[in-house]
């Protein structure tokens, strides 16, 4: 599995067993596997952004996913929704 991360994900992860920060953000599955096998916190970045959006540091998570997902980021329709629901954002239809 480790083959199948680039070299950018490998070094953050290297760096975050060596330094032992709170928390890693990656998005990418196979490196946060990788990551929490090692004992790495992980979180991806539509965690950091509920997290900003419960303690009122944005005003819609909705807008903020959106922009997300118009410049290529993936994410499923359900955790999409998911997402929202968690929020207290009116979910799609």
């Amino acid at each position: 599995m480790r083959n199948a991360l680039g070299p950018g994900k490998r070094e953050a992860i290297a760096l975050a067993v060596e330094s032992k920060p709170s928390l890693l953000i990656v998005d990418d599955l196979p490196a946060r596997k990788i990551a929490r096998m090692l004992g790495v916190n992980v979180v991806e970045t539509a965690g950091i952004l509920l997290a900003a959006k419960r303690r009122g540091f944005i005003e819609s998570l909705r807008t903020e996913l959106d922009g997300l997902i118009q410049n290529s980021f993936f994410l499923s329709p359900k955790l999409y929704n998911d997402l929202l629901q968690a929020a207290g954002e009116p979910q799609e239809g």
